[in-house]
């Protein structure tokens, strides 16, 4: 987006016959709108004199000559919106209509001054939508009617200006442009640094189904250096079955996205299987896609190996849990002989396993859950400590009196059944009589200790080996040494 400051007739042809010509020449459409000084009959016998076949060019429509009442009456005035919506289908046409792109340029002779204000903020308008188009527009300016503040707002709306110093025509750079630039430079630079350290396919193809990006995993996997990629490769050149590349491009128009697993083929003819993900992005009427894909070639041969080995572990596993099945209730017969209680407990405190020694003792479970089942409570019992396993993940034993008054020492085991659940395996030992052992012994020893201590004499506990074992007060009396101190000394 540009703008040239004239003085006369002659520097606007100086600027714009050479901008048409080449214009004209890149298959660009074209429009020039004139105003005073210089009129749409002198423009165009003008620039008849610069190109080829003028005439047949407007005949088909590749450039229109206008008076800028003509394009504004088209616009709807100094309406900006409707006037932008008017270039933006211009541009649209031209593309659809096969040309490179539109280039324009308008005299602004013809403005009034209570109109700067709105035509300023058009101009403003017209610089941010050229800049996501296929646009080039030179606005021209007569000097004579520019104030030095009219100056800088013609400036600031463009990214340079054209103004004629000593005879030559000079170029001022708007400084916020040449930023902008530099900006841009900085982040497209950033932008190449991380997508080429991303190990992933990261691809993009034009509307033509050429690649306008190309990063070093690309390089690396399809054998294709960037300036081999850009504007020369096809999507479908990559493609094992070419149709292919058309259906993700539909499936894109359609969707709004492709994401499935696709066969791709590198330079050497190597095929390789990729997850493919693309997504469009469209800026004014360019639309291009963006391609991410990642090499799933290894991944789906470790699947295949993967699949089969599962279906072999299957048939193992169904042999085994007949095996199993077989062997476990062998075992349960084994364990209805065994002289102490085996339950198994799930997690919601049933028991769906009971040995023949569990049975007699507290009769059969059924469905009902333990607590309930035993002491008839409605919650878990505060003192049991078997469902500690199922969150430590360890063995555990303990004490346990059971709704028979008996006493039994218990050992919880946590296992993992064939269906991945968590069940306790619990044996309980009725060690009653053993506890009444116990305590008629503990009884004895106490009462034979007293006697020994309530002795005025000197007694002495000796082993076999002659070692000391106990003594009473009256031995550390005599001999001036405590038990402990004597304990484990020899008598002699």
């Amino acid at each position: 987006h540009i703008c040239q400051f004239y003085h006369s007739k002659k520097d606007l042809l100086d600027i714009l016959l050479p901008y048409f010509k080449e214009g004209l020449k890149n298959n660009e459409s074209c429009m020039w709108i004139t105003s005073e000084p210089l009129n749409v009959r002198e423009a165009k016998n003008a620039l008849n004199k610069k190109v080829k076949d003028l005439n047949s060019l407007i005949d088909k429509g590749q450039i229109e000559i206008l008076n800028y009442s003509q394009w504004y009456a088209k616009s709807g005035g100094l309406d900006t919106k409707k006037a932008l919506t008017t270039l933006r289908k211009k541009e649209q046409t031209a593309l659809k209509n096969g040309f490179s792109g539109l280039r324009l340029a308008g005299n602004t002779f013809w403005l009034e001054k209570k109109d700067w204000k709105d035509f300023t903020e058009y101009e403003a308008k017209i610089n941010n939508t050229i800049s996501s188009r296929r646009m080039l527009a030179i606005c021209t300016y007569s000097l004579d009617k520019c104030s030095a503040s009219d100056v800088i707002d013609v400036v600031n709306n463009h990214q340079f200006a054209l103004i004629k110093r000593d005879g030559k025509w000079v170029s001022i750079e708007n400084p916020s442009y040449r930023t902008a630039i530099n900006n841009l430079k900085d982040v497209s630079r950033k932008y190449q640094l991380l997508i080429d350290h991303i190990p992933l396919h990261i691809a993009a193809v034009d509307k033509r189904g050429k690649f306008i990006v190309w990063n070093r995993y690309s390089e690396k996997n399809f054998g294709y250096k960037k300036k081999d990629a850009i504007e020369k490769l096809r999507q479908k050149d990559l493609h094992v079955f070419p149709a292919k590349a058309l259906e993700v491009i539909r499936t894109v128009q359609e969707k709004g996205v492709f994401d499935d697993n696709v066969r791709l083929k590198s330079k050497d003819g190597s095929i390789m299987d990729i997850h493919l993900v693309v997504v469009s992005h469209q800026k004014g009427s360019r639309v291009n896609y963006y391609g991410f894909g990642e090499d799933i070639t290894e991944r789906k041969r470790l699947e295949e190996k993967l699949k089969t080995a599962n279906e072999e572990l299957e048939e193992r596993v169904k042999q085994g849990i007949a095996r199993a099945m077989s062997e476990r209730q062998r075992l349960y017969t084994v364990l209805d002989t065994l002289p102490v209680y085996v339950i198994i407990l799930d997690n919601d405190y049933r028991i769906p396993f009971a040995n023949k020694f569990f049975i007699e003792r507290f009769g059969k479970p059924g469905d009902r859950l333990c607590h309930k089942y035993l002491f008839n409570r409605q919650e878990p019992c505060e003192n049991c400590q078997t469902y500690k396993v199922l969150k430590t993940r360890v063995p555990h034993n303990w004490e346990w009196t059971g709704p028979d008054g008996r006493n039994y020492i218990i050992f919880d085991y946590p296992f993992i059944e064939a269906d991945s659940s968590f069940k306790i395996l619990e044996v309980g030992i009725d060690i009653t009589e053993q506890k009444k052992l116990q305590n008629t012994l503990q009884r004895s020893n106490t009462y034979h200790r007293n006697l020994i201590e309530v002795s005025i004499d000197p007694l002495v506990t000796i082993d076999s080996n002659g070692k000391i074992m106990d003594v009473n007060k009256a031995t550390e009396q005599v001999t001036g040494f405590t038990r402990e101190e004597l304990a484990g000394t020899y008598f002699s």
